[in-house]
């Protein structure tokens, strides 16, 4: 049998309220305990009783042989694992080199151009050149060409159309038409020059190089912006 803490408590409790009892002066074998005041066998007393309550109230702990009662805990089985989904690894496609693909060698087309809204003309004689400085590239490169063309109000206006000017005149944009000498001043016009079969390189070397601009009325001289290399149409 183990000794517990309220059996400690109980023989404990009982001493001390023995020793308020009797007030001392017992003897017992090789125990004895002297004589003491009457405050002090009163307070053994209570302190006595207290001790005995102590013990009375404190629960018995279980046999050591037995193992304590436990509450059983419910174990909630794992949800089901959810396919994992591995998302494919993205790569940039390698640029495309010109040797692999189906475009001709000299199959290059860059464009030089600056386009005007409508009204920028003035009713009247009016003209444009394009000089071109690619010294790469010998096509039209010595070439200077200067187009005379009218601004009439009753000329034939192309709403849904850019009117082009091009090196050698001014083409209708209705095809099979001959080439216009005259436009309307609420034309959007766009002088336009470009270099077409070329290699990549030569193409290249324009965009980077080439210097390419429009004398309009022989008055101002605007720069012409290049678009491409394209793969020629």
């Amino acid at each position: 049998m183990s000794i517990t803490l309220p059996i400690v408590l109980a023989i404990a409790g009982s001493i001390a309220l023995l020793i308020g009892l009797f007030g001392g002066g017992v003897k017992a074998k090789e125990i004895e305990v002297p004589k003491i005041s009457i405050w002090a066998r009163i307070f053994s007393s209570l302190v006595g009783v207290v001790l005995i309550g102590i013990a009375i109230r404190l629960p018995n702990p279980p046999p050591a042989d037995e193992p304590p009662t436990s509450t059983p805990i419910s174990i909630a089985e794992p949800a089901p694992t959810q396919p994992q989904i591995i998302a494919a690894s993205l790569t940039t496609a390698p640029p495309i080199n010109p040797t692999d693909t189906l475009i001709p060698k000299f199959g290059w087309t860059v464009y030089f151009e600056i386009e005007f809204n409508e009204g920028y003309w003035k009713p009247g004689n009016n003209s444009y050149q394009i000089v071109a400085d690619c010294p790469d590239i010998e096509f039209l490169g010595d070439i200077d060409t200067r187009i005379q063309f009218s601004v009439d109000e009753n000329a034939q206006l192309f709403p849904n159309n850019v009117v082009e000017f091009h090196f050698f005149g001014i083409p209708s944009p209705n095809s099979g038409e001959p080439g216009l000498s005259s436009i309307n001043q609420n034309q959007k016009t766009k002088i336009i020059l470009g270099y077409t079969n070329i290699s990549l390189e030569q193409a290249t070397q324009a965009v980077n190089e080439c210097q390419v601009k429009a004398i309009i009325n022989d008055k101002w001289t605007l720069q012409m912006s290049p678009i491409g290399p394209t793969p020629a149409k």
